[in-house]
């Protein structure tokens, strides 16, 4: 994959390889070129660190089962868009 070939909706499928360090190299330096260029991409990426910071400051027994289903939920469904 090339920067020309990256489009916001990859980005979004890449995001959680790209933050566990798990995109082969071409990728990653294609991701970081969109994300010099596309605020909207770069905004999701910090919403989605905020995310992960504030989320792994939880105990799994803080978090009520209705919430953890909604919100898997619409993971799931951001997924499959």
């Amino acid at each position: 994959m090339n920067r020309d070939e990256v489009r916001c909706r990859d980005v979004v499928a890449l995001l959680t390889d790209y933050l566990e360090g798990a995109l082969p190299v071409e990728d990653r330096v294609a991701l970081e070129q969109h994300l010099l260029t596309c605020e909207g991409c770069t905004a999701f990426l910090a919403q989605l660190r905020t995310s992960i910071a504030l989320t792994g400051a939880l105990d799994q027994e803080e978090v009520a089962p209705a919430l953890m289903d909604a919100v898997l939920a619409l993971y799931r469904q951001r997924q499959s868009t």
